[in-house]
């Protein structure tokens, strides 16, 4: 992986970390994802071509048999409804430990 790449990544999605869970990275960029019961599990993604990604992760679905893809974002969620058909599942609320 570029490091520039992980660099624009972390600071963007606001990770911590690069999981190496099924780690694939190529000229598109890099991703990382687990199989959890019937889902694709979505950990890092760092796209420089949202097509080549959604196809590549429906074909990993399809062959470990998951019924859904699911992950979660920082940035704003309608745009992967408008171009990937996503569905909003659910929040995810946080807050800080005093």
């Amino acid at each position: 992986m570029y490091q520039g790449d992980v660099d624009k990544y972390l600071k963007k999605s606001g990770d911590e970390k690069i999981y190496t869970d099924n780690l694939i990275e190529n000229e598109n960029g890099f991703a990382s994802y687990r199989i959890v019961g019937d889902k694709l599990i979505l950990l890092n993604v760092y796209s420089k071509n949202g097509k080549y990604w959604d196809e590549k992760f429906m074909e990993i679905a399809k062959e470990n048999s998951c019924k859904k893809i699911r992950f979660g974002t920082r940035r704003n969620y309608r745009g992967f409804i408008r171009k990937y058909n996503y569905k909003l599942a659910g929040y995810i609320l946080e807050k800080g430990v005093k």
